[in-house]
């Protein structure tokens, strides 16, 4: 009975291990972990384009689409390197216990680049409000969204970092 214990624990511990840092955070909202790379490409309402990834959360897994209503430039401003942009999105994240809407904005700030890689790092902050929700989820409408991360891509295009959404104060359990 101890062994099977011993290994019950071990097993726990292993599968926190595996999420993101950002999903093992501690705190009062339903943190929803990106899985990266991000593919981008087209969706049918999505103007100029949208983010289609997984994304995990303790008790849960799924995935997500980002539409992205408008595509700024980069302008200067007085954060990282110097150039910055908000996006408007509208993202819904698919998960086993039910469906997440939201509308947020995307501040995109660059904060690193490496000539001799070619890599670009950017740091990005969610805020916004959920519009609807489904099953679980079904009484999150008007809670917050926020979080975010930091994300590099190299000159091949490859994607990593550390990204999540922290919705409201919903229990994950």
């Amino acid at each position: 009975m101890k062994l099977f214990a011993v290994v019950l624990i071990a097993s726990a511990i292993s599968a926190a291990a595996a999420l993101p840092s950002s999903v093992r955070a501690a705190d009062d909202g339903l943190r929803v972990g990106l899985v990266l790379p991000v593919q981008f490409g087209t969706f049918p309402g999505c103007p100029t384009g949208a983010a289609l990834y997984q994304v995990v959360s303790r008790h849960s897994s799924g995935s997500g689409t980002t539409c992205l209503l408008s595509d700024p430039d980069f302008t200067p401003c007085a954060e990282g390197l110097g150039l910055c942009r908000d996006l408007p999105t509208q993202t819904v994240l698919d998960l086993r216990q039910g469906e997440i809407e939201f509308d947020a904005n995307q501040h995109e700030v660059i904060t690193g680049f490496d000539p001799g890689t070619g890599t670009v790092t950017f740091q990005i902050t969610w805020t916004g409000t959920v519009t609807a929700g489904t099953h679980k989820y079904g009484k999150l409408a008007g809670a917050d969204v926020s979080g975010g991360g930091s994300t590099s891509f190299d000159a091949n295009g490859t994607q990593t970092g550390d990204l999540s959404f922290v919705i409201g104060e919903a229990d994950d359990s």
